[in-house]
Order: C-alpha cells, then sequence, then structure tokens
C-alpha cells in the first residue's frame, strides 16, 4: 500500500511530530526532553516493526526510527525473556527501554510520560478504529487502538481529576512469560497512580479475567490501583459524552462574565431544564458556551438520560 504525499502530510500533522533538537517546555501536553536519534539498543528491540511505504516527504534525520516517526507496526518488549519474578518494561520520551521490578520500587516510576511500546497495523476493513485523541486536562495527544479506547479516554477526560496519562505505557511480563501490555497509565491530581485495561463486558472470557487478576494483584504489590473499564460507546452516558467532548477545546471556553451569567442563573434558580435556562438567560449564553461548561462539570445534567429540551441543569460548587 503506497500512501500518496497529501496523506503522509495529514499523518505528520496528525502524529505531531516534535522538534529534532531543542529545550522543551515541561508543561504538560509537550514533549519533556529534545528528541535526538535513538540508541542502538531501542533499534535492536524494533526489529518486530513493519514499514509501510510510502511517497512524498520522508520525516526529518533522527525521527524515522521513533515510535511516534513513522507509519508503523511495532511491539519494542515482543522477545523481552521473563525475570524470576514479574517486571515493567517501558520507553522514555526518548525512545530508551527502561526495566523495573514489579515491586515497591516501580511506585514513583515515571509511567504517566511514557511512550507507547506497542501499536497495531492498520489495514483495509479493519474493524476496529486507531486514531489519536485530545485529552482536554493535559493537553496530551495519546494513541488509541479502537473506538472503546476511544470511549474511555473521553470518559476519563470528562470524569475524573487526571495530572498527565500515558497510553500503551508498559509491558507487564510475568515469570511464566505471560505479556500484558495495559491500555492507560493515569497520574490522578491527588498523586494516585492508576492502571486502566478497557475490555467490553462481552469480550471477557476466562483467559481474560485471568490476565487482569494477575494484572490487579502487581499493581496491588506495587501499590497502584487498577480499574478494567468496558468502554461502551452506544450507551446513552457515552454518546453524551462523546457530544460534549466536541466542545473541550480552549476555542469553545466561556468569558468570565458568560460563566458568571450561568452561575447567578443556575444558583437562583436551580434544576433548570435547558429550554427554561435559555428562556431565562436569552442571548447572553451560547450553546457551545453551555456544552463546554457542562464538559468541565461546572454545570451538572442528568448524566444517565440523552441531552435534550428537558435535561436538568444546576451550578456545581467547587471548593
Amino acid at each position: 500500500m503506497w500512501l500518496c504525499s497529501r496523506t503522509w502530510a495529514r499523518f505528520v500533522k496528525r502524529e505531531r511530530i516534535p522538534p529534532a533538537s531543542g529545550s522543551l517546555s515541561q508543561t504538560p501536553g509537550t514533549w519533556h526532553a529534545p528528541i535526538s536519534t535513538p540508541p542502538s539498543s531501542f533499534l535492536r528491540t524494533s526489529r518486530h516493526s513493519i514499514d509501510i511505504p510510502y511517497r512524498g516527504r520522508r520525516p526529518q534525520e533522527g525521527r524515522e526510527n521513533m515510535p511516534y516517526g513513522r507509519l508503523r507496526y511495532f511491539d519494542t518488549f515482543r522477545n523481552v525473556p521473563p525475570r524470576d519474578e514479574p517486571s515493567i518494561h517501558w520507553l522514555d520520551a526518548y525512545g530508551r527501554p527502561h526495566e523495573v521490578r514489579a515491586s515497591a520500587d516501580a511506585l514513583r516510576t515515571p509511567l504517566e510520560l511514557a511512550v507507547p511500546c506497542r501499536r497495531g497495523p492498520k489495514y483495509r476493513g479493519q474493524p476496529s478504529s486507531f486514531g489519536h485523541y485530545i485529552f482536554a486536562q493535559t493537553g496530551q495527544w495519546l494513541w488509541f487502538e479502537s473506538e472503546t479506547e476511544a470511549a474511555a479516554l473521553r470518559l476519563l477526560d470528562h470524569v475524573a481529576s487526571i495530572s498527565s496519562i500515558a497510553t500503551q505505557p508498559f509491558c507487564l511480563v510475568h515469570p511464566d512469560g505471560v505479556r500484558h501490555v495495559p491500555d492507560f497509565f493515569a497520574l490522578a491530581t491527588d498523586g494516585t497512580r492508576i492502571v486502566v485495561d478497557v475490555r467490553p463486558e462481552a469480550l471477557r472470557d476466562d483467559t481474560a479475567a485471568e490476565q487482569f487478576q494477575r494484572t490487579r494483584e502487581v499493581c496491588f504489590r506495587i501499590g497502584w490501583l487498577y480499574n478494567v473499564m468496558s468502554g461502551e460507546s452506544e450507551s446513552i452516558p457515552a454518546q453524551n459524552v462523546r457530544r460534549l467532548s466536541e466542545y473541550r477545546g480552549p476555542d469553545y471556553r466561556p468569558s468570565a462574565d458568560v460563566r458568571e451569567v450561568v452561575r447567578q442563573t443556575l444558583t437562583v434558580k436551580p434544576s433548570l431544564t435547558w429550554a427554561k435556562f435559555f428562556e431565562h438567560v436569552g442571548g447572553s449564553v451560547s450553546e457551545y458556551e453551555l456544552f463546554a461548561l457542562m464538559w468541565s462539570r461546572d454545570v451538572g445534567y442528568t448524566f444517565g438520560a440523552t441531552i435534550g429540551p428537558e435535561t436538568r441543569l444546576w451550578w456545581v460548587s467547587k471548593a
């Protein structure tokens, strides 16, 4: 399969390839170190990659071997030999591999800054949907491997308080050689570290249950929380979150004056319906500004009912 230059340009823009050199800021959503050519150890571990030939301009020198620099399938830790105890393998922002024992030593490992250690291939007629999601709380561009993972990311972005998050963050290798790559690793604002797996209820068989149980035991030993999300994308709450996520960007963020109008209205008259609210405020508040406040959880709504004219709204007081 060949990719034309226009398709490759869209891909590079979507991947947001970072600069090749220079000092980058430590703000969320940016790379935490200048990018350079990876060491030979990483190049050896990436021999399982499958390059997809393409036409058009190639990436700049030194980036073609980085996980974010090429349209490729890779599984960095596919052939890592097992240890005497469970071990965790991950890649830092330079693409360098690291290993740590699955014990209390791994509690403060910055896995929330890890780059994906695995990426599946794309092919025509693929049932799952690959892509990127911009995590509104941190500004990070996150790779997801299915629509269920995308739905789980939207839900975490909406209801959880996250400081940093990584997808396909590490490879857990058990002493018997069984490997498992969790879907997310998140650092909460209170310092809690959370490992997340995403699997629909219909696909949870005995093998998956055993895998989740072993991962839960390792997380408990280290001191991490562990959660399995269903990633439902067709339920009413998931559809609400998907709709609100379209207004999570800074362009839709309301001004301080609009925010104050909404606060006063829903404080004086709590539990207004959607239709009554706009009758009361007139044209001083637009729909997209209200959607943005609902996404940021400043305005509460009935989570389990479809957003519409009869949706109840109230102001959420935050300490």
